[in-house]
């Protein structure tokens, strides 16, 4: 049997009914360089009051999400994919650790009783039963929480300083004791892809295999002035996830071993046309390139039809928008 959200979702649903107690933890998250620090808030007030509306809003997210598709987590240009969930192993997600640090110690974080004190990114509801763990990523937003509503000035500002609990959650994360076999995964809810991102901080995911691309290239010469090239891709958010898909995908040894089908695609597309030296297997970059041939580079090597030669799948496919296209994470 495939294990996933989609197999384990009455399970998941099932710790959160049947937990003892469960924490709504808010964050805030802030920028250091390239770094995100997280800092953990508790919200005074009575929290029996609202133990059982947390479950059901977690659960009711569960079972809504239980009846779309399933597939690995995905980079799309456009924000979201309908009727599709996103599941990714937690160890990929490196921001977690750091969020889990506020989770687990409670004695760290500050108790505040007006949200105008910490304006949080965030909040988490944690749910645990036994060797279980449930633990619900939300938004915080008070402008979305009340949007469409007419406020006076008074009432705006009401809003703004008290609690507000969406009926949404946006992804989830779960670590399940099944056997002797602990699954633990994070899976992203439909239309929600852009609060995950938000939430962890995944550019820096991105920059960081991004990164690990580049060092790559060096190592096999592969592009030549790469001074040129890693100072036009690693300014711009675009070419980076660019780079980190290539990363992902283990592109650069495909690449290699195959460079002869980089050759065909490049030959085939008439909006690329980039300079191939294919007996020394080097993409060349003359020296009066501007950022639109750097595009067109990392256009060769993330194109679907670059992807189905890289495959062995020889079915090559017209792709007039060359910019425009899926970058799966696997």
């Amino acid at each position: 049997m495939v294990v996933d959200f989609l197999t384990l979702s009455s399970k998941i649903a099932e710790v959160v009914a049947e937990s003892k107690s469960q924490e709504l933890i808010f964050f805030k998250r802030t920028k250091q360089s390239r770094t995100s620090k997280y800092e953990a808030f508790n919200f005074e007030f009575d929290k029996n009051s609202i133990s059982d509306s947390l479950k059901s809003v977690v659960i009711n997210n569960i079972n809504r999400n239980s009846g779309n598709r399933l597939t690995g987590y995905t980079i799309n240009l456009e924000t979201n994919s309908k009727n599709v969930i996103y599941e990714l192993s937690a160890n990929d997600v490196i921001n977690l650790k750091k969020i889990f640090a506020g989770i687990n110690e409670p004695d760290g974080r500050m108790i505040v009783g007006n949200m105008k004190d910490i304006n949080p990114n965030f909040y988490v509801i944690n749910f645990e039963k036994d060797e279980n763990q449930v633990v619900a990523f939300a938004h915080h937003s008070p402008v979305t929480t009340f949007k469409g509503k007419i406020l006076m000035n008074w009432q705006a500002q009401i809003y703004k300083d008290c609690l507000s609990i969406k009926e949404n959650v946006d992804c989830l994360y779960y670590r399940l004791k099944l056997d002797n076999d602990i699954f633990e995964n994070l899976v992203i809810f439909q239309n929600s892809k852009t609060q995950f991102e938000n939430i962890f901080d995944y550019k820096e995911e991105y920059w960081m295999k991004a990164k690990d691309t580049i060092e790559k290239i060096k190592q096999h010469k592969l592009i030549d002035n790469m001074e040129f090239f890693t100072r036009i891709t690693m300014n711009d958010t675009f070419m980076i996830k660019k780079l980190a898909k290539i990363n992902l995908e283990n592109k650069i040894s495909l690449i290699l071993s195959k460079f002869e089908n980089v050759v065909k695609a490049n030959n085939d597309l008439e909006e690329l046309k980039v300079d191939i030296d294919e007996a020394n297997k080097l993409i060349k970059i003359p020296y009066n390139a501007d950022k639109s041939y750097v595009e067109k580079i990392l256009s060769l090597l993330n194109t679907e039809p670059m992807q189905n030669l890289i495959t062995e799948d020889k079915l090559l496919l017209s792709d007039n928008n060359i910019i425009q296209q899926k970058l799966i994470f696997s």
